[in-house]
């Protein structure tokens, strides 16, 4: 968790959640406000700041969708693609426990070109290809299964369907495409992770956690349908097939 918390304790996320009230009477993000630029324009323009982002997005995000590592069956997918991947610390972890499956890293060039260790290792490395992008321009094709760990509560629901729109026709026929999120109770239920997350999407980037009716939604403006929910320790797995 260092990541995360150097995070927490920079300047530029200091400086935007100490505008956290204004975002809530408004209903919008403040990060632009506060910095002059939308985040991630900022983050591009900011290097520092970003590896500063990138480490703790990978730090909190690995711990978030641990469990999906172990508690979600791979056992009929051969090609996964780690749609937003960061270094790919997490697709590391699921190679590892998944020796039949092939991965394919997916981010920023600035991003993938800084790869975690553990996904260099033998018996991952081989197993595993790296490319560049934009998910919002496109995404690798031929994939059997798109996984997007903490990814879409970045974006709004119009960006999200952009993103889940390119998943839907890059698949492999009977692909899939899996979040992995820390989904918001559908009723007023205590969920202290996911409503401050929800917060947090909101000061910084017009994003939100969502409940299932939610991804339900979005799924459905992409052309896919949630088939189930599997349920994790923190974080679950909305699995989407093509509608």
């Amino acid at each position: 968790m260092r990541g995360y918390a150097r995070w927490l304790g920079s300047p530029a996320e200091r400086s935007t959640m100490a505008h956290l009230a204004e975002a809530v009477r408004t209903g919008g993000p403040v990060f632009e406000t506060v910095h002059g630029t939308p985040v991630w324009d900022y983050m591009r323009g900011n290097p520092a700041s970003a590896s500063v982002f990138d480490q703790g997005m990978t730090d909190i995000s690995s711990q978030l969708t641990r469990s999906l590592v172990h508690g979600y069956d791979f056992g009929d997918t051969e090609c996964l693609v780690d749609v937003g991947g960061g270094r790919g610390r997490l697709l590391s972890l699921v190679l590892a426990a998944h020796p039949h499956l092939r991965g394919v890293l997916y981010d920023r060039p600035e991003v993938v070109s800084r790869v975690d260790p553990a996904l260099t290792r033998e018996g991952v490395a081989e197993r595993c290809r790296v490319e560049s992008g934009s998910f919002l321009d496109s995404v690798p094709e031929g994939g059997d299964a798109y996984l997007l760990a903490s990814v879409v509560h970045n974006w709004n629901d119009d960006d999200t369907v952009r993103v889940l729109t390119h998943c839907r026709e890059a698949m492999a026929p009977g692909g899939r495409v899996l979040l992995a999120e820390v989904l918001v109770p559908d009723g007023p239920a205590p969920e202290r992770t996911a409503k401050f997350m929800d917060l947090s999407m909101l000061v910084h980037c017009d994003g939100k956690q969502r409940t299932r009716a939610e991804f339900a939604a979005v799924a459905e403006r992409s052309g896919l349908r949630l088939e189930r929910v599997v349920p994790g320790a923190v974080a679950s797995v909305v699995e989407l097939v093509r509608a």
